[in-house]
């Protein structure tokens, strides 16, 4: 069977033959045919359709973000809870001091230097801050791990009737009785003035607390800055949990503090026992989680 041949010529109007027929062939220089470009309303609409995705998938982000810090703050007070327990290990069962503000002073037992830059103390060890006890149990002093992910208040805090800002969010559960000068926990209060005799030295031990799993040790303290709130390594409890002190009466005076409610209104706490839960801030008024010898 004869096959058809295909022959080319040159030159001006190119083209192909086939079978005794002239093909013209496409001009390679011949411009490209121009793209339609997209509408105002194509555009419009596009847009849209972005903005109502974004729409849906913010508040799954921003979900996921307040999971994630949540998840953080409960990861921080575990690993603090945990070296307070070895703490006591060493320490003869008890407790590390409250690290309070005026007007006790700073001592080297102290839970947290947060006031390293505090004028009355002596000690030059005392002035660094990676020199507090717990930092032998938890490798080195890291500011993140005592601050909840999700407290932003902490950059506004400002300095109130003279005292350092309290720069953490987490306290020590310290409940003390005035009425017969009785330390009821957990923080081991030392005023580091020996001036106020019996009250100088109220020892707190772990053997001291009735039913460890029930009582709190340490909080993700509610902070208002206008307030300096926290004031100090303490959180002191009281009846009324809408009630929020600020100062503490000489030396160891307890007034309302408040569990924070940053995380679906709740907030972070840990027990006697070491493990943590979320609770809502109407928990920190119950006697029995407040006052370890209950």
């Amino acid at each position: 069977m004869k096959q058809n041949s295909i022959r080319r010529r040159s030159g001006p109007g190119r083209c192909a033959v086939q079978g005794g027929q002239q093909l013209p062939l496409e001009n390679p220089r011949a411009p490209a045919p121009a793209r339609r470009a997209f509408t105002l309303i194509e555009l419009l609409v596009v847009i849209a359709i972005i903005a109502i995705l974004a729409s849906l998938l913010l508040p799954a982000l921003s979900k996921a973000k307040a999971k994630g810090q949540h998840a953080s703050c409960i990861n921080n007070l575990k690993q603090v809870s945990l070296a307070f327990l070895a703490y006591i290990g060493d320490y003869r069962d008890i407790f590390p001091s409250g690290a309070c503000k005026a007007p006790t002073l700073p001592v080297d037992e102290d839970w947290i230097y947060w006031n390293a830059d505090d004028p009355r103390i002596l000690s030059t060890p005392r002035k660094e801050v990676f020199n507090m006890p717990l930092t032998t149990y938890l490798g080195r002093f890291q500011t993140n791990l005592f601050r909840c992910p999700g407290d932003k208040d902490v950059v506004n805090r400002q300095p109130v009737a003279g005292y350092l800002p309290y720069m953490f969010s987490y306290t020590v559960n310290s409940f003390y009785l005035e009425n017969g000068n009785e330390n009821r926990g957990i923080a081991s209060l030392y005023s580091g003035d020996s001036g106020w005799n019996e009250r100088s030295v109220l020892h707190f031990k772990s053997a001291m607390i009735n039913r460890p799993a029930t009582k709190l040790m340490l909080v993700e303290e509610h902070a208002i800055p206008a307030r300096g709130l926290p004031d100090d390594g303490r959180w002191t409890p009281g009846a009324d949990p809408r009630a929020i002190g600020l100062d503490h009466p000489p030396p160891y005076g307890t007034v309302s503090s408040y569990i924070s409610n940053r995380h679906s209104r709740r907030g972070t706490v840990s027990f006697g026992d070491g493990h943590i839960e979320t609770v809502k801030p109407s928990f920190g008024a119950m006697p029995e989680h407040y006052d370890c010898k209950y």
